[in-house]
């Protein structure tokens, strides 16, 4: 019994310090922990942005009271943004304000009308349905400053209206953003001395804008 009891107590031992001999002949990396993968952060749309926007300008038109409307030619738009957004899981809320020039103007025999710029402030609210893909509807005030000519006479006035749009986004890196984005923008009624006449006009026209922005 004893010498039973001895052999296996031996045998024990001898597996024991050859186990731990092995181990310590193990290179660290086999001893040590596997890290666990790193995640990648969510994109972000919270934040306040700038850039800049290009595009067209078309199907403007002069609505007069004096009975010749003017069509404008389509022309080119561009100009500088600013904004803010915060998001809600897959909600994004923001407002952003723009300011463009215009080319292009509208000619008949006797009458001319033009507008130098247009500038925006909309609310926004978006869906993102990828994490850096950002699709939205906006709506808010615009301000312009057609002007207009009659018969050798011209006129211009600071107009207020409103503007309507929806765009896309997509997050190109964690700050640089890039969009597509259409607005209708009406510039309301606007009044006009044109010498003896007292002329009332309403301008609206569409637009394209590709846009650049980098967000802080």
């Amino acid at each position: 019994m004893n010498r039973v009891l001895k052999s296996t107590l031996l045998a024990a031992s001898t597996f024991m310090i050859a186990t731990t001999a092995n181990a310590a002949d193990l290179p660290n990396d086999v001893l040590e922990p596997i890290a666990a993968p790193v995640q990648a952060q969510a994109f972000d749309w919270s934040g306040f942005y700038v850039g800049a926007n290009a595009g067209i300008d078309f199907n403007g038109r002069f609505d007069n009271n004096f009975g010749a409307d003017l069509d404008k030619d389509t022309g080119f738009v561009g100009g500088g943004v600013i904004g803010y957004n915060y998001q809600f899981d897959k909600l994004v809320l923001g407002v952003e304000g723009d300011i463009n020039y215009l080319t292009g103007d509208a000619t008949t025999a006797n009458a001319s009308g033009e507008v130098d710029f247009i500038s925006t402030l909309t609310a926004r609210a978006g869906f993102t349905p990828t994490e850096r893909l950002l699709t939205y509807v906006e709506g808010g005030l615009a301000i312009g400053r057609p002007d207009l000519g009659l018969d050798n006479f011209y006129d211009r006035d600071l107009a207020l209206g409103y503007a309507v749009g929806a765009g896309a986004e997509y997050a190109l890196t964690d700050n640089w953003i890039s969009g597509v984005e259409y607005n209708y923008v009406d510039l309301g009624n606007s009044s006009f001395t044109l010498g003896p006449n007292n002329v009332s006009s309403d301008f609206d026209t569409h637009q394209v804008k590709f846009n650049l922005k980098y967000k802080f």
